[in-house]
């Protein structure tokens, strides 16, 4: 007899968690475009340049940035969910910047200062996409 209870939960586990990422990366992108559409344009000077080290194709970049507003000087580290452009170290790019928190800032690409958070919501779909592939996989070999 298959186990049905235990790829049920473990079904379910998988939904919700997939369901969550689907909501928390609505969620970071609509704050990311609120920025961009309502934040104080500034340029800022790429400083650094590197790969976050995932086993995907292509890892998304972080990029550390140096601006200034209101004469002061900020370095933020910024990266997106999903691949984006790609930059190098002294480019001038175009940030937006949270009129309420100079740190918090984005690109018109999707970077964003939120850091690492930014890529629990793709991993929470990843692994709900990973436990419906394993649970039918694993139900066709009890056929």
């Amino acid at each position: 007899m298959p186990p049905v209870r235990r790829w049920s939960v473990t079904l379910g586990i998988g939904a919700a968690l997939g369901a969550c990422g689907i909501v928390a990366f609505s969620l970071s992108q609509q704050a990311i475009n609120d920025r961009v559409a309502e934040g104080q344009v500034v340029s800022a000077e790429v400083t650094r340049v590197w790969s976050i080290p995932v086993q995907r194709i292509d890892p998304p970049q972080r990029v550390r940035v140096r601006y200034v507003v209101d004469r002061h000087t900020y370095s933020a580290d910024l990266v997106a969910a999903l691949a984006s452009s790609s930059y190098e170290t002294g480019d001038t790019i175009e940030l937006y910047v949270d009129r309420t928190n100079p740190r918090r800032v984005a690109t018109s690409d999707k970077l964003a200062s939120e850091g690492l958070p930014l890529l629990v919501p793709p991993a929470l779909i990843f692994y709900s996409f990973f436990t419906v592939v394993l649970v039918f996989s694993a139900a066709l070999r009890w056929h």
